[in-house]
């Protein structure tokens, strides 16, 4: 099917369940849309839709803000970040398990997978991380971090992969 990029529909708030403040990132993985943000202050928030026009509040997942998703085709599960070094994965989008804190003192701020199926992290204050999760069961990933870099000049909002290798751009606000 075509897409048409040019046309863009606001969903109607009678069809979203709960009622959230902010969204952070949005992702499409498995067949399940995916939409991540915050209620408040400190209140998490998920929501998932198969068809994009009605969207489902997964409730009580966590008390932190998350700020990023992406869908990690090698290993079939999403991964989450926010606030307080989260980091987060799910098999359906609905159950979700909380991993170790990566840094918690920092806010982790976007998510991308690259080719090699290990995820790059962007936080503040420069912190870039990458994710090595090694399989100890079918359903158990124990995650080993490694810090990459601190750039403390750069706020790391973003990061992208390029598809091809272990290769991934960060871009950010400078301080």
């Amino acid at each position: 099917d075509e897409v048409d990029a040019s046309i863009w529909k606001r969903i109607p708030e009678d069809n979203v369940s709960g009622v959230i403040t902010n969204f952070q990132s949005v992702f499409y993985g498995d067949g399940t849309w995916i939409a991540v943000g915050k209620h408040g202050v400190n209140d998490g928030a998920i929501y998932t839709s198969i068809n994009t026009k009605h969207w489902y509040e997964q409730a009580n997942i966590t008390a932190k803000n998350i700020n990023g998703i992406v869908f990690n085709e090698v290993r079939k599960k999403f991964y989450a970040v926010g606030d307080d070094g989260l980091f987060m994965t799910s098999s359906d989008g609905v159950s979700w398990t909380e991993y170790q804190t990566l840094s918690p003192n920092v806010r982790l701020n976007n998510i991308n997978v690259l080719k090699n199926g290990n995820e790059v992290i962007g936080g503040d204050n420069g912190n870039i991380f990458e994710v090595v999760l090694s399989n100890d069961s079918a359903d158990n990933d124990k995650v080993i971090n490694r810090k990459f870099h601190n750039a403390s000049m750069l706020d790391s909002s973003s990061v992208t992969t390029i598809a091809e290798g272990p290769v991934y751009m960060v871009a950010g606000n400078s301080n």
